[in-house]
């Protein structure tokens, strides 16, 4: 069964307001009912305020970034490691070479709504036929909704994050009136 029609959803939060445990979460759920998913969520490691991403299929993670420099040095805060941005983009188009059900991805920003980091294979996501489900800042989803023309059937914030089973639940029921193809 292929989803012939999306949705999208975003999970919006400021730094360490649990975005990326929220969407594992999801992502559990989402499994146990067998929906095929990809992508890859950016895990924080705070002994060198660097960030892994690991693809949550096959559990490899790769070094993305690690911190600089102080905020105030935006947006050259960030030393960016190349294989990091290599293995992403391959995870990206391996996503829209075999489609899942729902693509996961953590997390989108400042440097995408840059042309930067994921934004030609995030375009190239939106514009795919499967259901998708993001994160970002709260400060970024306006932006992000305006440039890549997204209209999302949820998005949820950090009051939404101690109720996963409801979020899922609208998300599966939204998925569920997609309709399908064999």
């Amino acid at each position: 069964m292929v989803l012939t029609n999306k949705s999208i959803f975003i999970i919006a939060g400021d730094k360490q307001s649990g975005k990326t445990s929220f969407l594992l979460q999801l992502l559990r759920m989402l499994t146990q009912t067998g929906l095929n998913t990809a992508g890859f969520v950016s895990l924080h490691q705070p002994a060198d305020d660097s960030y892994t991403i690991q693809n949550i299929q096959t559990r490899q993670e790769v070094r993305l970034m690690r911190r600089i420099a102080g905020f105030n040095e935006r947006p050259h805060h960030f030393e960016l490691f190349p294989e990091g941005i290599k293995t992403g983009r391959h995870w990206i188009q391996q996503i829209t070479d075999y489609p899942p059900d729902i693509a996961l991805i953590d997390e989108i920003g400042s440097y995408e709504l840059s042309g930067e980091l994921w934004a030609e294979g995030f375009t190239r996501l939106v514009n795919a036929p499967f259901s998708l489900i993001l994160t970002t800042k709260t400060k970024h989803v306006e932006a992000i909704m305006e440039r890549w023309n997204i209209e999302p059937a949820a998005i949820f914030y950090p009051d939404d994050y101690t109720q996963p089973e409801k979020a899922f639940n609208q998300i599966k029921n939204l998925l569920q009136a997609l309709p399908k193809s064999l």
